[in-house]
């Protein structure tokens, strides 16, 4: 899984509000193959316990899947092949940065198109969607564990069983769409 980041801002806020410590910025972005067990960020944010991640990065998601993924969608999956899907897709308009703005959208599942978006990782992630200017349940993901700093400083990602397969719109695509994501 190869995704580029640009910067990664947390909040002690489960809601996702402000104000946000930036940990990192990359500029050009950097794009990461999530699979390598990478270092995404380094920082050192002040001590405390924050409830939501937020990272800025573009919407192309690229995977390789493994032959369980073939083995489940025959059809659009094959192993060893590398896919790019993009996450955030015209004619959709609610991803949100964090100032509240909406960020238009780009491109198609047939031509992909990439969009620099926010997406959110929050323990409560039902209390950032409630914000009025809050981030849209399309780019909010549960985050299983807060990041506490020090100590549980070790992020993690289990995308196991995470690819599906399908078409939309008479496009055939391969994509993971769900994992769990936390610290240790």
């Amino acid at each position: 899984m190869k995704l580029r980041f640009y910067s990664l801002r947390i909040s002690q806020n489960a809601d996702c509000s402000g104000p946000y410590t930036v940990v990192q910025t990359f500029d050009p972005a950097r794009e990461v193959n999530l699979f390598d067990n990478p270092t995404l960020f380094e920082g050192t944010p002040a001590a405390g316990t924050y409830q939501c991640l937020i990272f800025e990065a573009d919407d192309l998601l690229k995977i390789v899947p493994d032959v369980a993924a073939q083995t489940a969608f025959p059809l659009y999956c094959r192993a060893g092949t590398e896919y790019t899907t993009d996450l955030y897709r015209a004619p959709d308009n609610d991803f949100r940065r964090p100032d509240g703005s909406v960020i238009p959208a780009a491109g198609t599942r047939a031509e992909p198109v990439a969009n620099r978006v926010f997406f959110y990782a929050s323990t409560d992630p039902a209390a950032a969607n409630a914000r009025s200017d809050g981030p849209s349940p399309n780019q909010t993901v549960l985050l299983s564990s807060p990041l506490v700093v020090p100590g549980q400083t070790t992020f993690y990602l289990d995308a196991t069983n995470g690819v599906l397969g399908g078409v939309d719109n008479g496009t055939g695509f391969c994509v993971v769409e769900d994992g769990v994501m936390g610290f240790r």
